[in-house]
């Protein structure tokens, strides 16, 4: 942005850039062994220099797929430069499964980069030796 005595201003700088990230992927226990369920522990950043203002949804689909559904995370947004975590649940099937996790995936908040807003996530059991 061009001012008199101001410096230029890059108006990408001043947007929201929100990505997602995953901490852990978890087996968790059940009494069923015929049905496992990770939870995947995510961290959701605004790396940009403005406020998302609204709500802020994460999904999670089989990788290769559509979403069927997401979760909403929060409805006051996210600070620029803060970040949020939260965990998704998803079911094993089979080993090697590979899951796709995306932050704002109704296109909600207006973004200076909506192509970092997934992360592929490796679902595997460790097998016995």
């Amino acid at each position: 942005i061009d001012g008199e005595g101001a410096d230029d201003i890059d108006v990408q700088d001043l947007t929201i850039d929100l990505t997602i990230g995953i901490q852990r992927i978890q087996l968790m226990k059940s009494k069923s062994t015929m049905q496992k369920r990770f939870k995947v522990s995510l961290v959701i950043s605004n790396g940009g220099n403005d406020d998302a203002v609204g709500n802020i949804r994460v999904s999670a689909s089989k990788e290769g797929t559509v979403a069927s559904g997401d979760k909403l995370i929060t409805r006051r947004g996210i600070r620029a430069g803060k970040k949020l975590y939260t965990a998704m649940y998803v079911d094993y099937e089979n080993n090697n499964t590979k899951f796709v996790f995306a932050v704002d995936p109704r296109n909600e908040i207006d973004e200076s980069n909506e192509e970092n807003n997934t992360v592929t996530g490796l679902v595997a059991l460790k097998l016995k030796k």
